[in-house]
């Protein structure tokens, strides 16, 4: 039961997330409620700039679980 619900959550999230290559495509991906993931080339100020306007908080996903080393 719990495997299907980690697989049902893994899928919303992962259809919820969009590629982003400028600003506009991303001020459209928050519009539609979506996560958005792109570069970021700007600097601190710029990025609490950004923040701010589209009222949004900053996450670092992991897309590869780490290896362990022995």
């Amino acid at each position: 039961m719990c495997m299907l619900l980690a697989e049902g959550a893994i899928s919303v999230c992962c259809s919820n997330i969009v590629d982003v290559s400028s600003y506009a495509e991303l001020k459209e991906a928050i519009a539609e409620g979506k996560w958005a993931r792109g570069p970021w080339s700007a600097s601190d100020a710029e990025e609490l700039k950004v923040k701010k306007e589209n009222k949004i908080l900053h996450y670092y996903l992991i897309h590869k679980k780490p290896t362990l080393v022995q």
